[in-house]
């Protein structure tokens, strides 16, 4: 089945980059097998230089029968770190599709790698993980090379998030009441 899952993805990624504006899509996990049905779900990015419209997004959907089953569009409005994403199942997986611009991943890439949010944010969302999963990312469809860009550009650590990362955190060692209660 997982074969036939990855298939799908392929498949859905190849449509999704058929949408006007759409540059790549992306999976995150990298290499990591697929799921099967009720143990676990598949992220897509999609990254476009305007989010399709949720009009456009169901269109997609429509154009899927057969492929999606239970699509729900505009899950997620794009308020917070996630984008603007809808749902939706392919051979019993739970799939997730995720929309960002690419000027939004720009900035917030460039605010991490400046050291902006050296910590975790809004409900566990850690900024610096967003600089793994890109960098960890399964290409699935890359028009332009924007994935293929920033993969390349995450490769090797900045000195300077280093610096700031390192030091921010030691600082937080100075509460040794977590610690202490971790050794209790």
């Amino acid at each position: 089945m997982c074969q036939d899952i990855r298939s799908g993805v392929e498949e859905l990624a190849r449509r999704l980059g058929q949408i006007q504006g759409v540059q790549s899509v992306g999976r995150s996990g990298g290499e990591r097998a697929y799921p099967q049905p009720g143990a676990g779900d598949v992220d897509l990015f999609i990254y476009c230089d305007t989010v399709p419209s949720v009009q456009h997004r169901m269109e997609l959907f429509a154009a899927c029968d057969g492929l999606l089953e239970d699509a729900n569009v505009g899950v997620l409005d794009g308020r917070g770190h996630w984008g603007f994403g809808d749902r939706c199942y392919l051979h019993g997986v739970e799939v997730w599709l995720l929309f960002f611009t690419i000027e939004q991943t720009l900035a917030e890439l460039a605010a991490i790698l400046q050291g902006d949010y050296p910590g975790k944010s809004d409900n566990y969302y850690y900024p610096t993980g967003r600089c793994a999963m890109l960098q960890n990312m399964e290409i699935l469809y890359d028009a332009t090379g924007f994935l293929a860009d920033q993969k390349q550009r995450l490769s090797q650590y900045p000195e300077t998030l280093r610096q700031i990362l390192v030091e921010y955190h030691l600082a937080k060692l100075a509460d040794t009441e977590d610690l202490e209660r971790a050794v209790a």
